[in-house]
């Protein structure tokens, strides 16, 4: 991001502004409000030429500065980010430190005012140099603060960054018919933000590949019948230019064609703007490359079929004409769908990044905020418990003091003649020796008595374990005793089953000999589970109640 040889030995012709930059600052004023500072700086080129008066690359540069202006994050009412004044009258009290770090300092005002008055700058180049030079100073000076995790150094950072590989992006499709043809300076600049870069067609070229691998493999659909998104919206702009009022009478031939009889015999694959427009309503398109392939193929077609009557005044001689200049109308416009896409796609991930940040910042301050708090109270409450232990070591002396007087007082006490010893302290505090003894013996009675809880408490325990343990053996006893009786009551069945045609053959001889059924000695369920549990019969006597006679 340096500006060449001649720049520099020229740059220092009309920076009077520079004259006003230290005598404000030496006057040790404040920061001056943003339109403030680029009046001053304004005010500093007096010999401000017009456009008329300008070669035709310091009009295209000019161009290229309003067009940058327009970014959101430049603009001039209410900007995101300052680089339109030194950065010295903006922020006076960094004065030293940016002196110390940036050794050539630029703004796009002071930028511009050198193109305006004319003489200064040789080439766009230069110029271009010492636009990229405020974004690179930018870079440089807030690397340090993004690395330390400053909020505001590291949004700076961020956004120096993209700004300076979107200046990059739209100067050398303004400026391209300045740009020169010189491969040998031609260094591939990869991915991402470059310090400086030269005006020439391959780094143009370089340039439009790294939009279209950022852009063409992306869209995001909306249901069909809905309102478009941003991207289908930029679709249907770039759909809408090919149809603009001056342009409509080249594109006739291809807004809704009618295809020759023979047209399949050239062309494999029919395309037209209608058909464009029905795939992107009913949001048949996966990626905006696909809508700019399929709108190139609309004038690759014409050109192969209409061929033919190249440089003739025929009706295919007209449309091979419309085709081409049509053509060259749709890579306009598809260069600028690219830039405004890019830049808003990376402009999203930034402000994204800087709103993560942000919240960042604030959390962590919040919780700066409550450890100090927590710091505070703490501090307070010890302070307190101190000045609390100090009050009470000052009653217990006093207290000390006191009984140590009362002590020496020629008192006669009876003591006890046989004094029980406990198994914990007491304090003692009265010496009268009634209260002394009856508390003695009120801590004897709650010990003998807390004793007796603990033996209580054991025997309920073990009661409590060998009910359990006996009602358990019984559930189990009657357990196996029901699981016995059942596999008897199996084994009877299947015999029973066996011996049932022997039973009927006795059965039917019994019933001719008019005698009962033999008995087959085999007792029923319920007399075994009776006999098993060895209940007592129960006789029940019947007696016959003696009716007395009726007297007449």
């Amino acid at each position: 991001g340096t500006s060449n040889s001649s720049s520099k030995s020229k740059s220092s012709k009309g920076i009077g502004g520079n004259k006003q930059l230290h005598s404000h600052l030496d006057s040790g004023n404040g920061p001056l409000p943003l339109p403030v500072a680029i009046s001053k700086v304004k005010d500093s080129f007096s010999n401000r030429r017009s456009t008329k008066s300008m070669e035709p690359w310091e009009f295209a540069c000019q161009r290229f500065y309003r067009e940058l202006l327009r970014h959101s994050w430049l603009g001039t009412t209410n900007p995101k980010y300052t680089f339109h004044a030194p950065v010295c009258m903006i922020f006076p009290e960094i004065t030293s430190i940016y002196e110390q770090r940036i050794e050539k300092p630029m703004d796009l005002t002071t930028a511009e005012g050198k193109l305006l008055q004319g003489g200064i700058y040789e080439s766009p180049q230069n110029f271009i140099d010492d636009i990229a030079l405020v974004f690179t100073n930018a870079i440089s000076f807030n690397q340090t603060g993004r690395d330390d995790g400053e909020h505001t150094s590291a949004s700076y950072f961020d956004a120096s960054k993209h700004l300076l590989r979107y200046m990059r992006w739209l100067s050398l499709d303004i400026l391209s018919p300045f740009l020169d043809d010189d491969p040998e300076s031609f260094e591939s600049p990869g991915q991402g933000p470059i310090g400086s870069w030269k005006l020439t067609v391959q780094y143009k070229d370089a340039a439009r590949k790294e939009m279209e691998s950022a852009v063409f493999p992306i869209m995001e659909k909306s249901d069909e019948g809905d309102r478009y998104n941003w991207l289908e919206t930029e679709c249907e702009k770039l759909l809408k230019t090919l149809r603009h009022q001056s342009d409509l009478r080249y594109m006739t031939f291809f807004i809704k064609t009618a295809f020759p009889p023979d047209y399949s015999y050239y062309i494999s694959k029919k395309m037209d703007w209608e058909i464009c427009n029905d795939k992107l309503a009913t949001r048949s398109y996966d990626s905006i490359g696909q809508v700019v392939d399929d709108l190139r193929l609309i004038f690759s077609n014409a050109l192969k079929y209409n061929e033919r009557g190249k440089g003739t005044e025929s009706v295919s001689g007209k449309a091979y004409e419309s085709a081409v200049y049509m053509s060259r109308r749709l890579e306009v416009a598809v260069q600028k769908m690219l830039t405004s896409v890019s830049d808003k796609l990376e402009r999203d991930k930034l402000d994204q990044i800087a709103g993560d940040r942000e919240i960042e910042s604030v959390e962590r301050q919040e919780e700066v905020r409550a450890r100090e708090k927590r710091d505070r109270e703490l501090y307070e409450w010890q302070k307190k418990r101190q000045e609390a232990r100090a009050k009470e070591s000052e009653e217990v002396e006093t207290r000390v003091e006191v009984r140590e007087t009362v002590k020496l007082v020629p008192v006669q006490r009876k003591l006890p003649q046989k004094k029980q010893m406990v198994d914990f302290e007491f304090p003692f505090h009265d010496e009268n020796d009634n209260h002394e003894e009856s508390h003695l013996e009120f801590i004897r009675q709650q010990k003998i008595l807390l004793e007796k809880q603990k033996k209580d408490k054991i025997s309920m325990q073990k009661t409590s374990m060998s009910t359990g343990l006996s009602l358990f053996a019984k559930m189990l006893e009657r357990e196996r005793l029901i699981c016995y009786t059942t596999a008897k009551q199996n084994i009877f069945q299947s015999s029973q089953n066996v011996e049932k045609p022997k039973d009927n053959v006795e059965l039917q001889s019994g019933k001719m000999c008019g005698s009962r059924a033999p008995f087959c000695g085999i007792p029923s369920p319920t007399t075994l589970d009776i006999s098993h549990r060895k209940e007592i019969e129960i006789k029940l006597c019947i007696k016959r109640r003696k009716v007395k006679p009726k007297r007449k």
